[in-house]
């Protein structure tokens, strides 16, 4: 049995789309440039399906923009696993950022089975952003390690 194609947008989802969510401007500019680079989705499905019998078989998990986007957001916010999961699922914005809609979002332990299974290389995102100089000073906020520097 092979896997099913991803689901049909359904009534809930069109309704959700037509609300006309608007993202915080972070996560608007991540989610735009995780739009621009295919690449790392096809390379964060390889990782997830590494090890595998057969990938194209089995139930229905997450699918790579899902992880890819959770992961990131876990990154940004400074969130747990717990919190990850219970901040997606009461949020709209926070679903429509992580595409997960109407799905029901997956326990925390879901996520962490998946972000295991991502490479080093991938598991901490190489892009970094400058913040405004009048909000936070000369301080820049680099994703890819956690940290700040001046």
């Amino acid at each position: 049995m092979s896997r099913a194609e991803p689901p049909q947008v359904s009534f809930a989802d069109l309704e959700f789309i037509q609300q006309g969510i608007v993202l915080d401007p972070v996560l608007q500019t991540i989610s735009n440039f995780l739009d621009q680079h295919e690449g790392m989705i096809k390379k964060v499905r390889s990782d997830l399906e590494r090890g595998l019998k057969n990938p194209a078989t089995g139930r229905n998990g997450l699918t790579p923009s899902q992880v890819l986007r959770s992961l990131v957001l876990m990154r940004v916010k400074s969130w747990d696993l717990r919190e990850l999961s219970e901040r997606i699922a009461d949020g709209y914005t926070l679903r429509s950022f992580t595409d997960f809609r109407s799905q029901t979002v997956p326990k925390h332990d879901a996520f962490h089975r998946a972000f295991n299974r991502l490479t080093p290389r991938r598991s901490t995102p190489s892009m970094s952003c400058s913040c405004k100089p009048r909000l936070i000073g000369d301080w820049r906020m680099a994703i890819n390690s956690g940290s700040t520097a001046p």
